[in-house]
């Protein structure tokens, strides 16, 4: 797992990775390879790279799914700081109650 959270990200994004990993409660599985992980670390594993990066846009697609309560206030807290930041984030789900409060939607069919 650690190459793949390493993967693609410069030296600055890596400064503030062990807080994203703690925070996704990862630290233990830091060293598995990431086809022993489950849908949830892997979710977790992938979202840690994003939140770790210092990319102005992220774009999640489905980001709760597999996710339990606390990964899911955990990720709200990242996006909501990351948007306070200047950040941009744009978000496909269907789970309106894992949304971050600071949002604008916009529903497509009904």
């Amino acid at each position: 797992m650690d190459e793949n959270l390493n993967y693609g990200l410069d030296q600055t994004d890596k400064d503030g990775q062990d807080q994203v990993i703690n925070g996704f409660r990862l630290t233990d599985l830091k060293h598995s390879l990431i086809q022993n992980l489950s849908n949830g670390e892997s979710r977790k594993t992938a979202l840690s790279r994003v939140v770790s990066s210092k990319k102005p846009l992220w774009v999640l697609d489905e980001p709760y799914a597999n996710l339990d309560s606390d990964s899911i206030s955990y990720l709200n807290n990242c996006i909501g700081d990351h948007i306070n930041t200047g950040g941009i984030v744009i978000t496909s789900t269907n789970r309106d109650d894992s949304i971050a409060t600071k949002t604008t939607e916009l529903l497509i069919g009904s």
